[in-house]
């Protein structure tokens, strides 16, 4: 089931427009930026197969004043990292700068959510690891709405987001 939700997700995802993933992705920066803000760290991610790209927040919370980091792979294992991106695990953007303390915010991407906060990823286990290693972390999930389902058919490891934000809402669950 997972799968066949997956590969319709990411067929919808390819399909989005330019225009509208920009108009979305600025919607979704301002709804964060709205809510979210009274935090010092923050982890981001570098947007790869037109997941939502929060470049501008990344611009915005700097102005801010806020310290961000990125995750890096490591074996089956994801880290933080701060400092120059460059290409790493799977191509994806990574810091080359390892950071050990903690985060505040974690903002994450997903393939697919569900409307209980569960997120369907590229099947690796990454977030969710990482997720349940820093439960004290405020999980904020970002996707397109037409990527929201109804059920993601969640398993025992996997980590519900404690909000999914969207260009058209805000699924808060805690």
């Amino acid at each position: 089931m997972k799968s066949a939700i997956r590969k319709k997700a990411l067929s919808l995802r390819a399909s989005l427009d330019k225009d509208y993933m920009i108009v979305a992705a600025d919607a979704i920066t301002e709804v964060f930026l709205a809510n979210y803000i009274d935090f010092d760290r923050y982890l981001l991610y570098s947007s790869i197969k037109n997941e939502v790209n929060v470049a501008n927040l990344y611009k915005r919370l700097l102005a801010l004043g806020k310290y961000i980091y990125y995750p890096c792979v490591q074996g089956d294992k994801m880290l933080l990292g701060c400092g120059e991106l460059k290409s790493g695990y799977q191509g994806i953007m990574e810091p080359t700068e390892f950071y050990n303390g903690s985060i505040d915010v974690a903002i994450i991407p997903g393939v697919a959510f569900d409307v209980n906060g569960y997120r369907l990823g590229y099947g690796k286990g990454f977030y969710d690891r990482f997720l349940a290693d820093n439960p004290q972390v405020l999980k904020v999930g970002v996707s397109y709405d037409i990527l929201i389902e109804d059920d993601v058919f969640p398993e025992s490891h996997d980590v519900r987001m404690d909000v999914v934000l969207t260009e058209k809402r805000i699924i808060n669950l805690f």
